[in-house]
């Protein structure tokens, strides 16, 4: 079980407010008990600030205790409760957690190789040439638009238009 116990890592899934927002990273620096804790922020606009936070806006990183009550190494890979973070703090708060775990590192390089091979596709497909060539100042803006739209709309297909 999951626990928000000093060396913790978590993510903040309370309402967001006027510099705090769902997904902002902190450490636990001590349990304060009234269900409070005693946190230094990693992520966001307060980051390295310290403050008291209710334990309710805290989800802890993913933490296993052995047979007489001790924190071990989970053995997981991914050090992120992830169904608790999106379950309390949405999407935004797991994508911005597995972020902060380098978890999209990975993901990310993949998505840069395919935008590079995509652009570089557009740019010796003949026809899209007249198209730059037209546009001028404005062609890589143009294309980077066009790129980002076919992306989108692969993605929003949810794979039902896959290609063999």
């Amino acid at each position: 079980m999951s626990r928000l116990t000093e060396g913790v890592n978590a993510s903040f899934v309370g309402w967001s407010g006027s510099d705090l927002e769902v997904g902002d990273r902190c450490y636990i620096l001590s349990d304060q008990g009234d269900n409070h804790v005693y946190v230094r922020w990693t992520s966001g606009q307060r980051t390295g600030q310290y403050e008291m936070m209710k334990s309710s806006s805290l989800v802890p990183d993913s933490v296993m205790d052995d047979e007489f009550g001790f924190e071990v190494e989970s053995g997981r890979r991914v050090v992120v409760s992830c169904r608790e973070v999106l379950d309390r703090g949405g999407t935004v708060a797991l994508m911005q957690a597995l972020e902060d775990a380098g978890h999209l590192d990975d993901i990310s390089r993949r998505a840069m190789v395919s935008v590079t091979e995509l652009r570089t596709a557009a740019m010796r497909d003949p026809a899209w040439r007249q198209v730059m060539d037209e546009l001028g100042d404005d062609a890589m803006s143009v294309t980077r638009e066009a790129i980002r739209l076919a992306v989108l709309t692969v993605l929003e297909s949810d794979g039902d238009d896959e290609v063999d």
